[in-house]
């Protein structure tokens, strides 16, 4: 949806679709960019 990138120390909203247990992740999406480290 949004046409910047996200990079490391970025707070973004995240809304997890699955969670793998076995690898013991969340799996997601990130819908939106909140706060960019520039």
């Amino acid at each position: 949806y949004d046409s910047r990138t996200v990079g490391k120390k970025d707070k973004v909203s995240f809304v997890v679709t699955h969670i793998d247990e076995e690898r013991n992740v969340a799996v997601g999406i990130i819908t939106r960019i909140i706060k960019q480290n520039i």
